[in-house]
């Protein structure tokens, strides 16, 4: 099993949480000590390639992962992890480079040569699910090209905005040249698919006590269970009411 952690924006203290998936910096910094106490090592994306059984519950180490490219992440994730001996992944939309608030190209290529991947969350951030044919492959093949034009995505490694993703763009994400698409699908990649690579995506709710239980092995069926009934809602009549409750009770 390889465990694979979703990030988004880190901030430095609790008085700047905004966002639902926000996590601090001192939150981050537990959760890589603890990862690194339940699953031993800290992976690389290559270590994602290996197809087939991972030998079965034998917990083979962890990736720490970012997504949108968020300025924090130069600033304040990038730092931390280093701090802690360990590198992540930052997905990031190739539109959105050099844009006020997101990363740069010079801090990528900075963040590559320290150690860390750049790799791609699509071109635009918008849900891959809404398109079709050439549209989506369009997505999916400009932010690929960008990224290589700029010496950055050398794991050829696909995130999926919002976690959306279906068998037509898994397919355009193998035509496009990808090695590896990484899902929000829950789990601990018990058997190691590269092209739905699962994750235990962190927010505000799960960053504190709950986490180390979140990432520990035990009752994974329960937790699976509870995480597939959760997204029927969310995809369902029901979504609206579920974020409602969701993004109201953060406040």
């Amino acid at each position: 099993m390889k465990l694979v952690l979703t990030y988004h924006r880190v901030v430095e203290h609790q008085s700047a949480l905004a966002g639902f998936f926000d996590v601090t910096s001192e939150e981050l910094r537990r959760h890589i000590r603890e990862a690194g106490e339940i699953w031993k090592h800290n992976c690389s994306p290559g270590d994602l390639l290996e197809t087939g059984r991972a030998n079965g519950l034998t917990r083979r180490g962890f990736l720490i992962t970012f997504d949108d490219g968020t300025a924090d992440h130069y600033g304040i994730a990038a730092p931390l992890l280093e701090q802690e001996g360990v590198r992540g992944v930052f997905f990031v939309n190739t539109s959105r480079l050099d844009r006020d608030g997101y990363l740069s190209v010079a801090q990528c290529r900075e963040m590559q040569a320290r150690g860390h991947a750049i790799e791609s969350h699509s071109h635009e951030h918008k849900l891959l699910t809404h398109f079709q044919g050439a549209d989506l492959r369009y997505q999916l093949a400009e932010s690929r090209r960008r990224l290589r034009e700029l010496g950055l995505g050398c794991w050829d490694f696909l995130a999926v905005p919002g976690g959306y993703f279906n068998g037509e763009i898994k397919q355009a994400a193998q035509v496009e040249h990808y090695a590896l698409l990484r899902t929000l699908q829950w789990g601990y990649n018990r058997a190691v698919n590269p092209f739905s690579i699962e994750s235990v995506t962190v927010n505000r709710r799960t960053a504190g006590r709950w986490f180390r239980p979140l990432i520990s092995p035990r009752f994974e069926s329960l937790k699976r269970a509870t995480y597939r009934s959760k997204e029927f809602i969310k995809t369902g009549r029901l979504g609206a009411l579920y974020f409602g409750l969701r993004d109201g009770r953060r406040k």
